[in-house]
């Protein structure tokens, strides 16, 4: 995969991603809209295995482990913007998460990064939660985004636990 491919599709998911929030948030009923959503996710995921090998049997505890955390995520992220808005929750969630992973991939695996990296984490994740400044946030709207934040960091860790465990992303056969 070139660098260019590689990088369109990280700025294709982030621009998915960030739609698919504002559906959930803009809808009048949102698990109905996440379910969808996350169905459409499942078809596309089954289409995809013809493709693809099996995960490893060591990477299926973190997989059962991330599919729980992700369960977690969403009704945060539903409970997140019933009491707050998107311009709170949204930032505060997303900009929490890169420091916790950072911070939970050295504690689990001793995952290390130089100065100049933890920098540039710690500038990307602030300058992802300034923009929820002045927002008039709530209470629990700063709670449940910090809680929602927290279950991206470790769906991410567990995910990345069952990537060391498989050995690779994906595995297309030969």
């Amino acid at each position: 995969m070139t660098p260019a491919l590689l990088y369109g599709l990280v700025v294709l998911s982030a621009i998915a991603h960030a739609g698919w929030n504002a559906l959930v948030k803009s809808a009048g009923d949102r698990v109905l809209t996440m379910a969808a959503i996350r169905c459409a996710g499942l078809m596309l995921g089954l289409a995809a295995l013809p493709f693809v090998d099996w995960p490893a049997p060591d990477s299926w505890k973190w997989l059962g482990l991330t599919a729980g955390v992700m369960f977690a995520y969403y009704a945060l992220l539903i409970r997140s913007y019933g009491v707050g808005d998107m311009s709170v929750v949204y930032p505060l969630a997303r900009g929490l998460a890169p420091m916790l992973m950072t911070i939970a991939a050295f504690v689990a695996v001793g995952e290390t990064l130089s100065v100049n990296q933890m920098v540039a984490v710690a500038l990307v994740s602030v300058g992802i939660m300034v923009l929820s400044v002045g927002a008039g946030a709530s209470r629990p709207a700063v709670g449940f985004a910090l809680a929602t934040g927290l279950s991206v960091a470790l769906y991410s860790l567990f995910g990345g636990l069952g990537v060391r465990a498989a050995g690779t992303v994906l595995v297309v056969p030969v």
